[in-house]
């Protein structure tokens, strides 16, 4: 079979191949090696036990399970585990001695728990920085439309701004296959807009390439993050040195190449036509996403046609959008008190339950469509000071992003190790919305005027506020209907049992240590937001 893994969750539970759960407290005695091989000394990389309710609990904990997604639905995962036990390989069974598990230890150099916080930091700066250079370019496009379209004699608005919505069908085609990447739409224009005015438009687009370049230059110096990634190496690594090919780690399960690409391919688009939770969220995210796109449209008509402001200027009417976003980032100790302060809790684990997160986005779903209306009731006339509508950007750029990742959030708690899934599929779906609204923008803020045309679309917001509301009040029942979930409860129960047994089997050939037994129950986190 081929060498490629399933990107098992890398801490859902001990069962993630066979035999795995079994090592998770044994003792290594091989003369290679004496360490220790305990769940104290192998935490999860990414995932984090259960915790009783408290204030001090991350409410965007669930989004850690898209990081390491399994994308098998339980009949699946099933299919594949029968198929690792039948072969005498590195991912059966019958060679997976627990003696012989590679994990990480607690003081492990290769855990990038364990790297240098200096180290941890510029890994930080090195994603942030790439992720923003991917989504400058498709804002500070808009700001050089007008070049554009004069070198090319260009005389269709929409024509010209195909450079945008398919670049945007780009990142609707890449979330299929990698995760949903949090956007930061408004120093694009700001940048681009000035680059365009002194420079040209064509410098805009160099300058893009040239952040890009940098960006790659700098991800050269990042090393492997990835848990399943850096065990599977050391692994191989042991097997090369020693000469013994019964060095294991629990990411060995393998699947061929074909179906790999198949699950990833598919799997977001069966979900988002099955499943209920997921129309709702799409349609009302890919809606907000879509108007969000649509501004870097409508203000330059606003700023520039109308005020007269020129490219570089006008990019900073974008800065009250920028400010909301930041409000909305700082204030998360705010929203972490709402989310764990709530009633609302997973009776299994303790923690806040999803729909406590629902109660962050209809303070989000409310905000954006006030400053939507607002802002088009103020942009114009002329006489009405600059600073008015640019404030409301403010309440418009704050409701945005808390929909953005308390909205994710949500889903990644109700889907546990299926988020990847559910993500990619809404993200597909509004960076579709964010393609198509833009082309539509400029005949329609023409024919209807800025006035009109922003208040249709802050109507339209209006109309979607019910769902986070629907969400906050029935959302444990809606939950509870969806097939997916289901199966994933059934499935929790199950390796539930299995642990039980595995460590009632332990006990009674005294491999466990007095005392320690109950840090086993520590690894086997059942996914937030399941209830049983």
């Amino acid at each position: 079979m081929a060498d490629v893994d399933p990107e098992k969750d890398a801490g859902m539970c001990p069962d993630a191949g066979p035999g795995a759960g079994d090592a998770l407290s044994s003792t290594c005695t091989h003369t290679c090696t004496h360490r220790s091989v305990t769940a104290s000394k192998a935490p999860s990389l990414y995932s984090q036990a259960p915790s009783q309710s408290s204030d001090d609990s991350d409410p965007l904990s669930p989004l850690e399970h898209a990081l390491t997604p399994d994308l098998r639905l339980p009949d699946e995962q099933v299919l594949s585990l029968s198929v690792a036990q039948t072969r005498t390989s590195v991912g059966s069974s019958a060679s997976r001695l627990p003696d012989f598990e590679v994990a990480f230890d607690a003081d492990d150099p290769d855990s990038p728990r364990n790297w240098p916080l200096w180290y941890r930091s510029w890994v930080i700066v090195c994603v942030s920085y790439s992720a923003w250079v991917v989504v400058l370019f498709s804002t500070s496009y808009t700001a050089t439309i007008t070049g554009v379209m004069e070198e090319f004699n260009i005389t269709s608005v929409p024509v010209a701004t195909l450079g945008l919505s398919t670049y945007l069908l780009g990142l609707a085609v890449g979330s299929v296959i990698v995760a949903p990447m949090s956007e930061l739409p408004v120093t694009g224009p700001l940048i681009g807009g000035f680059v365009f005015q002194y420079l040209g438009w064509r410098w805009a687009n160099w300058l893009a390439i040239i952040l890009s370049g940098v960006a790659l230059l700098m991800l050269f110096t990042v090393k492997e993050t990835y848990a399943p990634t850096i065990l599977k190496r050391k692994a191989a690594q042991k097997r090369k040195e020693t000469d013994d090919e019964r060095w294991w780690c629990r990411y060995d399960v393998r699947i061929s190449t074909m179906q790999l690409l198949k699950i990833n391919l598919s799997r977001p688009f069966v979900l988002a036509v099955t499943e209920p939770i997921l129309w709702c969220f799409n349609i009302w995210i890919s809606v907000i996403y879509g108007i969000l796109y649509l501004c870097f449209v409508a203000y330059p008509i606003v700023f520039v046609q109308h005020r007269g402001w020129g490219p570089g200027i006008s990019g900073l009417a974008f800065l009250g959008i920028g400010v909301g976003t930041l409000f909305a980032v700082f204030l998360e100790p705010v929203w972490r008190r709402i989310i764990n302060s709530s009633a609302r809790r997973d009776p299994e684990t303790g923690r806040a339950a999803p729909e406590a997160t629902a109660a962050v986005m209809c303070i989000g779903a409310i905000l954006t469509p006030i400053g939507q209306l607002a802002f088009s009731w103020t942009c114009l006339p002329v006489t009405i000071h600059w600073a008015v509508p640019i404030s409301f950007g403010v309440l418009f750029g704050w409701g945005n992003t808390l929909c953005f990742i308390y909205g994710g959030n949500y889903l990644a708690s109700a889907y546990g190790i299926y988020s990847a899934s559910a993500l990619a599929g809404n993200a597909v779906m509004r960076s579709l919305f964010g393609a198509a609204l833009p082309l539509a923008g400029p005949a329609m803020y023409s024919a209807l005027t800025p006035q009109w045309a922003g208040t249709l679309l802050g109507l339209l917001e209006v109309l979607l506020i019910p769902i986070p509301f629907a969400f906050y009040r029935w959302g444990d029942r809606i939950r509870a209907k969806s097939r997916l979930i289901k199966l994933m409860r059934e499935e929790t129960l199950k390796n539930e049992g299995r642990r039980k047994k595995r460590e009632a089997r332990l006990a009674r050939r005294g491999e466990i240590v007095k005392g320690k037994a109950p840090e086993l129950t520590q690894v086997v986190s059942r996914p937030v937001g399941v209830m049983a």
